[in-house]
């Protein structure tokens, strides 16, 4: 009976490592043939995604060299969504140092608007380097902010995940009433 569960294990997880392989294969088919270099950059983008569920380090490599890129084509958006990815691939490796210097740098990089979504995902990545590192309140307060900023603006992406959060938030500082209600 182990034996037939570790069998279906093995083959189920190596599965999932070929499909992961199978989608990095088709990113850097279309990086190839992509037209512009803004659609190299997104696509770059998509692909440092995947590279980080199987090698953190690889990723924020190659989120370096993109960024340069964007960087020298003066890419404002693919800059933005780098350094993003940057952030949240420190925060998983542990590196919060890195991830709060790339997130003052946005604070600064972005475009001054009263609202803008860049704002959003600038306050979910401290919201989710907070919560990492078990600062529960401060994890909220800037979650509660992203909320704010997508319900504004009726943006539906990562509006779940935001209040999900702050529900886990809630939960771990033994607040069971806040974190139902999230």
């Amino acid at each position: 009976m182990k034996a037939r569960i570790l069998t279906f294990l093995f083959s189920f997880l190596m599965f999932q490592a070929v499909a992961q392989t199978r989608k990095i294969d088709s990113i850097n088919h279309l990086i190839g043939k992509a037209k512009t270099d803004t659609a190299r950059i997104n696509l770059l983008v998509k692909k440092i995604n995947l590279v980080r569920n199987e090698n953190i380090d690889s990723s924020i490599q190659l989120n370096k060299k993109a960024l340069e890129e964007a960087k020298s084509l003066g890419y404002y958006k693919g800059e933005v969504n780098l350094r993003n990815n940057l952030v949240t691939s420190y925060c998983f490796k542990g590196d919060y140092k890195s991830a709060a210097e790339n997130l003052k740098f946005l604070e600064t990089f972005i475009k001054p608007s009263k609202d803008s979504t860049d704002y959003a995902d600038l306050y979910g990545n401290y919201g989710m380097m907070y919560g990492m590192q078990s600062k529960y309140d401060t994890s909220i307060q800037f979650y509660e902010k992203t909320i704010g900023i997508r319900e504004r603006n009726n943006i539906q992406t990562s509006l779940a995940s935001s209040y999900s959060n702050i529900a886990i938030g809630f939960q771990q500082l033994s607040n069971y009433a806040q974190a139902l209600f999230y």
